[in-house]
């Protein structure tokens, strides 16, 4: 037998290139987690409120009486969704992120940022609405009203450009 022992380890370059390729890698796949999340709020914002617009349908048939979705003020920071009952009793309210703007379709390619109070009603049927979620990367939802069956539909994200 030999008296020198054998070392194991590694060594400064081996180190060092392994942290290099960390961080290569690392430095291509934030962007693309930080691109994903802005998309993901941006559906969850477009679903939460598609849900409380489902959520006042329901009670409004449920119950035989008229509730309505109100919106916040369009100036303060976080916006506030609040489904109320025709006697103004509160049921349920959502806060949407503070970065995400809501504007309202008047119909004439017009978008404002104030939203009229939605009115839903107990025969199923609601007020025509069609609302844009902007995310300051400029990317789009759009949340449409079908004022017959008071039911929401979603589209796709889409950039400013393909507007």
């Amino acid at each position: 037998m030999s008296s020198r022992k054998l070392k194991s380890g590694f060594t400064l370059i081996e180190l060092i290139i392994v942290l290099a390729l960390v961080a290569i890698a690392s430095a291509l796949v934030l962007p693309a987690i930080g691109h994903a999340f802005g998309n993901l709020e941006l559906r969850t914002a477009a679903s939460s409120m598609s849900s409380l617009f489902a959520q006042a349908r329901t009670h409004s048939v449920y119950e035989g009486r008229s509730y309505q979705v109100v919106f916040g003020p369009s100036d303060e920071p976080s916006r506030q969704l609040f489904l109320l009952r025709d006697d103004g009793h509160q049921i349920q309210h959502i806060t949407l992120p503070t970065h995400i703007a809501v504007l309202a379709g008047r119909g004439n390619g017009d978008w404002d940022a104030d939203v009229q109070p939605i009115h839903f009603f107990p025969d199923g049927t609601s007020e025509l609405l069609q609302l844009d979620l902007r995310s300051p990367r400029q990317k789009h939802v759009q949340l449409v009203l079908d004022p017959l069956t008071a039911r929401a539909r979603v589209t796709q994200i889409y950039d400013e450009a393909e507007q």
